[in-house]
């Protein structure tokens, strides 16, 4: 059986498509809270999924070795207009601590790492894999040097979505409507490095 963690802002992905994943995958989605005083809360209403603050690594760490996966998909939290332009501390929890301490996390769990990117990467439409990264925005910047923690793993990937901006791919074995199948068959394939996804 295969385990998988969902990790962060899971909005991308439909939250039915993960409770009614087939028997070979076991799931846990653990929904990272930005609030300053927020308490965890160890169930919901999915009964597959947590809710804990972002800042609280040491709860983090105890579910991910509880868990024990095989996967961890991490989807950085959305942030308010407010916490992007003031709280420069959260954009580096978010951005940058979250991810060293998931790869120090991972030395011992032996997971792979998923990183959902997006095309604020860039700032010309249809860049594929092999563009040049030219962000315009601060949370562009962030995001590339997210990227380059993720992929310093050879076993791990960055998956860029074209939210804004359609983005093309050099990649021609898949052609799928949902993220979430798109994440399945990579980890099938066993693939690594980036890749482009753009929703119809």
């Amino acid at each position: 059986m295969i385990k998988i963690l969902f990790l962060g802002d899971v909005s991308y992905l439909d939250e039915r498509s993960i409770s009614r994943l087939s028997d070979s995958y076991s799931r846990l989605v653990i929904r990272l809270n930005t609030e300053d005083e927020f308490e965890n809360k160890l169930k919901d209403e999915t009964q597959v999924g947590i809710e804990i603050n972002i800042r609280n690594f040491h709860e983090l760490t105890i579910q991910i070795m509880d868990f024990e996966p095989d996967l961890i998909v991490y989807f950085s939290p959305l942030l308010t207009a407010k916490q992007t332009t003031k709280d420069v501390e959260l954009l580096d929890i978010v951005y940058i601590e979250i991810i060293e301490h998931l790869m120090e996390v991972m030395q011992v769990s032996n997971s792979k790492l998923y990183f959902i990117s997006t095309d604020q990467v860039f700032s010309q439409k249809n860049s594929n894999e092999k563009s040049p990264l030219d962000p315009i925005t601060d949370i562009g910047q962030l995001l590339v040097m997210s990227e380059q923690l993720v992929v310093r793993n050879l076993h791990n990937t960055v998956i860029r979505i074209g939210n804004e901006k359609p983005l093309e791919t050099l990649f021609s074995w898949y052609s799928h409507d949902k993220l979430l199948d798109l994440i399945l068959d990579i980890y099938r394939k066993n693939f690594a490095g980036i890749i482009h996804y753009t929703p119809k």
